[in-house]
């Protein structure tokens, strides 16, 4: 079928990085913003927290609505809006519990135009649609490089400025949309309802894998994030320029490891490359909490690399164990998951945190602990996971070198091929 406007080959990957970096350019400001504001570390907590609340709240439910309304244009459209005006309001000088509101509402609208910017295009031929995901891929892993050295770059103009920045981002995501939304081939056949979350999970079990690695994953993420911004002022000494830097090193070489990790699926099974990469990313993450100076360095990059190692393979489960009929909805619960553990990481710091201060613990001890936690709950993913990556070993092929299998690995079998697992009943 003819593209029609707004489909052009940048299109798809511009919306796509301008809605990812409206989601990683806010990142570095969390700190000096409440530190402006004179609000509690607690607080730094539950806003990243409730973020993530809203997103696994709504995002399904928004998704699958889109889909089966034939107008995922539309929605598309009115997220990106959303999510500038509510992205900026987040910011603003109004209360705190308004502040969390528009949080709450701003991670809902986000996730969900992410998920819908990362569908492919109705009406591409099946020969573009590779392309299209790969440009789709390299654009989100992009936005995650570009986004915090971005926003503590900003911090010079004060600690409001990547909040604006990333409302700009959003607006010009929903800019790039225009051409799309005005297009007669915007509007689609609506999809039957789907059968929901659990109901996948019964038809493929094996998909608690990747779904539990994406929840653990960004678990650690969401104790990461804060807790490093506060161990690295409270304890290190690090202004707020150095902590950005060291939001980089965590997240440039993830970014940049997701293509390599996808090569090596080539020679390793992906389990075996899983396992090792939890294991790594484990390890250095426990290091992060306890090192300083050059030794802080190798284990924010060592972690960010684990971290690829692990992710990469999880996303190719992810899409390879789905029903057959539904290739979607492992990706769908994939991103929940994801999106829960974003959610639930930061509160548990903040639990872990505040109760170790009221205990008269040092800062020093409290932060490491915060990351021994995090560090400790990748040892217990990957060890429930266990009976189950045994029987995926004997089974797993290997994936295709191109960059689209960095996020869409092409599916070689369905949960039916495999046995029962040592789990299973």
């Amino acid at each position: 079928m003819t593209r029609g406007p707004g489909s052009s080959p940048i299109a798809a990957p511009l919306r796509v990085f301008a809605v990812m970096l409206a989601g990683m350019v806010v990142v570095p400001a969390i700190r000096p913003l409440f530190a402006a504001r004179g609000a509690s570390e607690s607080a730094m907590h539950m806003f990243m927290s409730v973020n993530m609340l809203g997103a696994v709240i709504a995002t399904p439910f928004l998704a699958f609505r889109a889909d089966r309304s034939g107008h995922r244009e539309r929605y598309l459209a009115a997220l990106t809006l959303a999510d500038a005006a509510l992205v900026a309001l987040s910011a603003s000088p109004i209360s705190l519990w308004l502040v969390m509101m528009a949080r709450t509402l701003q991670g809902a609208a986000n996730v969900t135009a992410l998920s819908l910017a990362m569908t492919d295009q109705e009406g591409d031929a099946d020969s573009s649609r590779l392309a299209s995901r790969a440009r789709r891929g390299a654009a989100m892993m992009a936005a995650i490089v570009v986004g915090p050295p971005l926003g503590g770059a900003l911090l010079v103009l004060g600690p409001r400025a990547p909040f604006f920045a990333a409302a700009a981002a959003a607006s010009i995501a929903f800019v790039v949309g225009l051409p799309r939304l005005a297009s007669p081939s915007s509007a689609t056949a609506p999809r039957p309802e789907r059968s929901g979350f659990l109901a996948t999970l019964r038809a493929a079990p094996f998909l608690v894998v990747p779904a539990t690695i994406a929840f653990v994953e960004r678990f650690t993420v969401g104790c990461f994030v804060v807790t490093f911004a506060l161990r690295a002022n409270h304890v290190l000494g690090m202004n707020d320029r150095q902590i950005s830097l060291g939001y980089s090193l965590f997240l440039v070489p993830f970014a940049l490891a997701m293509y390599p990790a996808t090569v090596l699926m080539r020679r390793f099974r992906r389990s075996t490359l899983l396992a090792a990469g939890t294991a790594a990313y484990g390890l250095s993450l426990g290091l992060v909490g306890v090192s300083s100076g050059p030794w802080l360095v190798v284990a924010l990059v060592a972690a960010g690399l684990g971290s690829a190692a692990m992710y990469a393979p999880a996303l190719g489960y992810a899409a390879t164990l789905s029903p057959r009929g539904a290739p979607s909805t492992g990706m769908a619960l994939f991103h929940a998951a994801g999106c829960m553990g974003m959610m639930l990481g930061p509160a548990v710091a903040g639990i872990t945190s505040a109760t170790l201060r009221h205990a008269g613990t040092s800062d020093a001890v409290r932060y490491a602990t915060v990351f021994g936690v995090a560090a400790t709950s990748l040892f217990v993913a990957l060890a429930a996971l266990r009976p189950r990556l045994v029987t995926l070993r004997s089974h797993d092929g290997v994936v295709d070198s191109t960059p689209s299998a960095v996020a869409w690995p092409h599916p070689s079998r369905t949960p039916s091929t495999f046995p029962a697992g040592p789990r299973q009943a």
